[in-house]
């Protein structure tokens, strides 16, 4: 590796699509996709056993793609793509969206040698990069360099048969759309089943709403009737409470009234007992003034006789007289209820 190329390269558009290896010229490693990861590797041919799945890991579909081509796997369905995570080594790997691809050959050359690079102007080729494996040896791993045209960057398309994997995906597309199909006309009969249910559902929230509404309103009919009485009812209780105070002002009213006559029956009570404790003075006076009266009588004839004819009365005697009787007891008792503050009749 590394031995100068001096024949130059060509674009090359005419490689009829097809199933081919790419075959590192080389070391005669055939490209394929890693088992772990998606970088692209050399492998030997000859080293794939008996696995009829081994066979296929290394056949690459080559489509075509305006000036150039893609390269698809045929078992996997992804593309030969590139990595521009780290620079300036772009590592070559397996991509699931396609990138275009110029293919240069020798000029004159019947032999498939091909160099593949990003554009008709080779600034950056697919180049094997061994790393630290010897030369020629499996998993070399690839990379996008510039061209130097070393043998590292020569490449051999092997091809295989005339399968560009299209019919394979229009068959693959067809089934797919028969299921889909199937899977619609299911799906179909399921959304008329629900979309009866839904009919019904519809019918029966139409029928409920309905009702809701009839409820409303009466329920704000019976609201309407609940504040009205609400209203009433708090009138009455003003009125209630009118009432209640005045049956309170008229109950002290007549409480006050009561103490009065309770009072006046006292005072009442207290002027019988005086009044008869006066009669009974007044009784016992009159019972004493007429023995006093009854016994000067009796011998005062007497002594008229005995003596002579009494005299007339003279204006001292009569005023005597006079103020005796103002001292009679009724007088007294007169007097007595005077003092009391109250009125003899």
């Amino acid at each position: 590796m590394g031995q100068q190329i001096s024949a130059s390269f060509l674009p090359n558009d005419s490689i009829e699509p097809g199933t081919y290896r790419i075959i590192h010229d080389e070391t005669g490693k055939a490209l394929r996709i890693h088992e772990d990861d998606q970088m692209l590797m050399t492998w030997d041919g000859q080293a794939q056993g008996s696995n009829p799945h081994e066979g296929i890991k290394d056949h690459w579909f080559l489509l075509r793609s305006g000036d150039g081509y893609v390269f698809k796997h045929r078992q996997r369905g992804t593309y030969i793509g590139i990595s521009f995570k780290s620079d300036p080594l772009y590592p070559v790997l397996a991509t699931p969206s396609p990138t275009t691809w110029v293919i240069f050959t020798k000029g004159g050359s019947s032999n498939s040698e091909c160099v593949i690079a990003t554009d008709k102007a080779p600034w950056r080729v697919v180049s094997l990069h061994s790393g630290s494996n010897s030369s020629g040896a499996n998993d070399d791993r690839l990379r996008l360099t510039r061209l130097y045209e070393y043998n590292d960057e020569r490449w051999r398309l092997e091809r295989i048969g005339d399968a560009t994997g299209e019919a394979e995906e229009t068959r693959l597309l067809r089934q797919q759309l028969k299921v889909a199909k199937t899977e619609l006309v299911e799906k179909q009969a399921k959304l008329k089943i629900v979309e009866g249910k839904l009919a019904v559902n519809m019918r029966e929230l139409t029928k409920v709403l309905g009702e809701l509404c009839r409820k409303t309103g009466e329920l704000e009919e019976q609201r309407e009737a609940l504040d009205q009485a609400m209203q009433e009812l708090s009138t009455a209780k003003e009125e209630i409470s009118e009432h209640n105070t005045a049956n309170d002002e008229m109950e002290r009213s007549i409480s006050e009234r009561d103490e009065i006559i309770h009072t006046k029956n006292a005072e009442f009570a207290e002027k019988d007992r005086i009044i008869a404790q006066l009669e009974e003075m007044v009784r016992s006076s009159n019972e004493q003034q007429d023995g006093m009266n009854s016994y000067p009588s009796q011998h005062q004839g007497t002594h008229a006789d005995i003596l002579s004819p009494s005299p007339e009365p003279t204006l001292e005697a009569i005023h005597r007289t006079r103020q005796s009787q103002s001292h009679s007891p009724t007088t007294e008792l007169k007097a007595m209820l005077a003092d009391l503050g109250w009125e003899s009749d």
